[in-house]
């Protein structure tokens, strides 16, 4: 079970809610495949098949997007076997985010500064 996570900037008052975990129908490696665009969701499946038993990581992160200015959720699988890590890309804009572990570090995309706090404010799954 995923949680809900409502990103607030102290400064400026922006919020965004963004997923973070996975969810039971992220429990399949191709239906987690699914959350990436098609060609890196191909690249994912012939890694896969390079594997009897492929073994991974995957669920969705808290990401900050300098290219649109939002905090996102950006989905995240690593394959265990090969060392191979696939982080999807905002999916507001498309640019390449930078992945958030931990929140108080990370400036407002917005104003520029310090000052995002998180709370869960729901589940999903």
């Amino acid at each position: 079970m995923g949680q809900i996570m409502k990103i607030t900037c102290t400064a400026c008052k922006k919020e965004w809610e963004c997923m973070t975990g996975c969810g039971l129908s992220h429990a399949c490696l191709q239906d987690a495949a699914h959350e990436f665009v098609k060609e890196v969701a191909a690249e994912i499946t012939r890694e896969a098949e390079e594997e009897e038993f492929p073994a991974f990581d995957f669920a969705f992160h808290i990401s900050k997007c300098d290219g649109c200015g939002s905090m996102v959720s950006v989905p995240v699988l690593k394959m265990m076997d090969c060392d191979a890590e696939y982080i999807g890309n905002c999916p507001v804009c498309g640019h390449e985010v930078e992945l958030v572990t931990k929140i108080d570090n990370i400036s407002c995309p917005v104003c520029g500064r310090v000052s995002l706090a998180a709370e869960e404010s729901g589940l999903w799954d």
